[in-house]
């Protein structure tokens, strides 16, 4: 009885055995593009830069994300924490920091077109499976914007990593309104030490930096099978 079992189960193998060879590669670039957006979901809602301060027996700490801004204060055993929006956040703080707000608006921008871009790849493609009965001209066209998506999703992801490498000068141009400036090290450098004070980037910069390499995989992985078995 496993005899006929065995055999029907070789020839729905090889019978499905082209379409293996020809969406195989898609699906790996699908599977990685999920893992390209899912990591562009996490730098969306994480925090991209970290302060640490220490004023006499004072710690200060303040956590950047897009949405919002966290700050910490430790004096001895007594830890306050606040959280708010971007808008409260400038509004309780001396100088207000304008620049550095758009700096994050446009970060947020380019990031979440990255994950847009990504998201397309993976809808586009399962679109073709599922749409496989359309004329090859409407194929054609899906493969195009998966194929384009997939330039623009490390192309976006890059601009905003590299964009953000200005949160020292945009700090600087926020506190140069300032009589007073307690800037210190912090707006010359990206990322620093000085004493118990420390400031630099944080997971969310990191993530999306990860997921631009990840992206330009994807890219090849699209053009290599569209060499290889062309706009089906």
């Amino acid at each position: 009885k496993g005899v006929p079992l065995s055999i029907l189960v070789c020839q729905l193998v090889s019978s499905n055995m082209g379409w293996g060879h020809k969406h195989s590669s898609e699906i790996i670039y699908v599977l990685v593009s999920f893992i390209v957006a899912g990591l562009l979901m996490v730098s969306l809602n994480v925090p991209w830069y970290h302060s640490h301060y220490v004023l006499l027996t004072t710690a200060f700490d303040v956590w950047y994300s897009f949405s919002k801004v966290k700050t910490s204060t430790t004096i001895g055993s007594t830890i306050i924490t606040q959280e708010g929006t971007w808008e409260w956040y400038n509004n309780n703080s001396a100088p207000p920091k304008n620049h550095l707000t758009s700096l994050y608006q446009l970060c947020l921008g380019l990031t979440a077109l990255a994950f847009i871009a990504a998201c397309v790849i993976i809808i586009g493609t399962a679109m073709r499976w599922v749409l496989s009965f359309l004329p090859k001209f409407f194929r054609k066209i899906l493969w195009w914007l998966t194929f384009i998506c997939s330039l623009l999703c490390p192309v976006f992801g890059l601009l905003a990593a590299l964009v953000f490498l200005r949160h020292p000068s945009a700090l600087s141009s926020d506190w140069s309104a300032s009589p007073i400036n307690l800037c210190g090290n912090s707006c010359s450098g990206f990322k620093g030490q000085e004493n118990s004070n420390t400031w630099g980037p944080s997971a969310g910069w990191v993530v999306c930096l990860v997921a631009v390499p990840l992206s330009i995989v994807v890219a090849v992985m699209i053009e290599r099978t569209r060499r290889k078995h062309g706009y089906t």
